[in-house]
């Protein structure tokens, strides 16, 4: 067999540049759908987290109405159940403002806020905030409350430094025991 024959039925093989172009547009492909797999598991982490954060807001609310009565207060800590979520609960009354936002109406509310943050993959600080308004006040409960808080700040001026803080903590048992129940 002569030379032409032989080179006739010879496949030709990739040169060094075509193997290279190859593999350079392959790398440029892989590192896109890389991108986009990091995205979509970054995107998944914050969901999964969200969706944590907004069942421990939901079951302190849900503890919270299930209360026969409340009172103010604001009560904070991180989850058992997800330790890297902080919570905050809080009752606050207050006096509704009146239509022109000049000064408050006899009108009183109660409501409960249930927050719980954390962080997400892009390290920033995210809420979830559930708020309850719970009830409206009369204007004798509305008196009575504000009597209590006037009574309690005579009460806190005329203590001592330690007398205040003994009276303190002794609040805060008395809230840590309420929220046991």
């Amino acid at each position: 067999m002569s030379y032409r024959k032989q080179h006739k039925y010879c496949r030709r093989a990739f040169s060094l540049v075509e193997a290279t172009t190859s593999l350079i547009i392959l790398a440029f492909i892989s590192s896109s759908v890389l991108v986009v797999i990091n995205r979509c598991v970054a995107a998944t982490a914050d969901s999964v987290l969200r969706m944590q954060a907004f069942e421990v807001a939901r079951e302190n609310m849900e503890m919270l109405l299930a209360l026969d009565s409340v009172e103010e207060k604001v009560e904070y800590g991180y989850s058992e159940k997800y330790p890297e979520i902080q919570w905050q609960t809080t009752v606050e009354s207050f006096s509704a403002p009146s239509p022109d936002f000049s000064k408050p109406t006899s009108l009183g509310w109660v409501r409960a806020i249930c927050l719980a943050e954390y962080v997400d993959t892009d390290g920033e600080q995210q809420k979830v905030e559930l708020v309850h308004w719970l009830t409206n006040l009369t204007q004798k409960q509305m008196q009575q409350i504000a009597e209590e808080k006037r009574l309690e700040e005579e009460m806190l001026a005329q203590m001592t430094e330690r007398e205040r803080a003994i009276w303190e903590q002794k609040k805060k048992e008395k809230e840590e025991v309420q929220s046991d129940l």
